[in-house]
């Protein structure tokens, strides 16, 4: 019995990228992810534009954040208010996030590493849109500490 001691669990914060619609933005926010991160060199420029504005409009609670090599794109949508921020760095194991003027560091979710308070998981693609299996996800995200 632990009589006077309470175990905190630290919340994470968490970052899920790469994401490709709104099927799978919309159940990362009910998930509760802080922050989603979106691909957007993988768009032509009306779907950029439609996605970010779909995905704004849709969920509540997650910062959308961009990533491209073509800064003018992240440029573009910080400036329409569809992105809080873009990633500057990516590779297997970080990402770095910029905020205003706050720089994020990600360290890539690892079940047998739990010590970093920021982690990114990523985020499979869909078969087809809306179409997407969730399972794998799930099973992070509770490892997190999100439940569904």
């Amino acid at each position: 019995m632990f009589s006077g001691i309470s175990i905190i669990m630290q919340k994470k914060v968490i970052l899920a990228f790469p994401v490709q619609d709104l099927t799978i933005a919309r159940y990362l926010a009910s998930a509760e992810v802080d922050f989603i991160g979106i691909n957007l060199d993988h768009f032509e420029a009306s779907q950029r534009q439609n996605l970010l504005q779909d995905i704004k409009s849709w969920i509540f609670g997650p910062q959308l954040i961009g990533y491209s090599k073509d800064e003018s794109i992240i440029q573009s949508g910080i400036e329409r208010d569809l992105l809080a921020g873009y990633i500057s760095i990516t590779n297997d194991e970080k990402l770095v996030i910029h905020i205003l003027d706050e720089i994020i560091e990600f360290k890539k979710f690892d079940s047998n590493d739990m010590n970093s308070s920021y982690v990114f998981i990523e985020v499979g693609h869909s078969e087809a849109i809306g179409i997407y299996d969730f399972d794998h996800l799930e099973t992070v995200l509770l490892k997190l500490g999100r439940e569904m």
